[in-house]
């Protein structure tokens, strides 16, 4: 009995040592990653885990083992993998986002004959403003990011929306534009 007491009174002195999972990961994403589901125990472990993360400690971090056969044996070997030290060390470097005012610029040069686009994007997505009905050999799209586009490929299309999602793609030759919800495209080349 005395044994049980004291396991009662040590496991209620950890839990309530150990950080609280959803007040560390908040309501929402607490229920929205399921945490719910896990014991007391593992939500335990995991707190203490993710708060030593957030305070910049040291997190284990398992050497993997690698497995190979040599002459028909079977063999395994860990490999070395030095410890990081911090957070920072063990996370990796985030991707290099270019900021708003490139993305623009860069969106803003695609398409023009007048610069060189090697840094503007593969592609674009606006809409056509206004009521759109389709294409008929010289159709200019204006679209809501100021470009003007005209056709250049043959061919007619009768298709009637307004405001309609295109996306502008390089092409072998020059550039396509595609109706989004109709994947039908057409040659179109910058004016604007």
């Amino acid at each position: 009995m005395r044994v049980m007491l004291l396991a009662v009174l040590f496991g209620a002195t950890l839990a309530s040592a150990a950080p609280d999972l959803e007040a560390l990961v908040g309501a929402e994403e607490f229920a929205a990653l399921g945490l719910g589901k896990l014991s007391p125990q593992e939500r335990q472990r995991l707190a203490s885990w993710l708060q030593r993360r957030l305070d910049g400690r040291p997190v284990p971090i398992a050497a993997p083992s690698v497995a190979f056969a040599v002459d028909g044996a079977r063999l395994e070997a860990t490999v070395a993998v030095p410890q990081a030290t911090t957070v920072q060390q063990a996370m990796p470097a985030a991707p290099v986002v270019p900021p708003a005012a490139e993305v623009a610029a860069a969106a803003e040069a695609f398409g023009r004959e007048d610069v060189d686009d090697d840094d503007a994007p593969d592609g674009i997505r606006a809409r056509i403003v206004g009521r759109f009905e389709g294409w008929d050999g010289k159709t200019l799209f204006r679209l809501d990011n100021g470009q003007v586009w005209r056709q250049t490929g043959a061919g007619r299309y009768k298709f009637v929306a307004d405001d309609p999602e295109v996306t502008i793609e390089r092409a072998a030759i020059g550039y396509k534009l595609r109706l989004v919800e109709t994947e039908r495209a057409v040659q179109v080349r910058r004016v604007q």
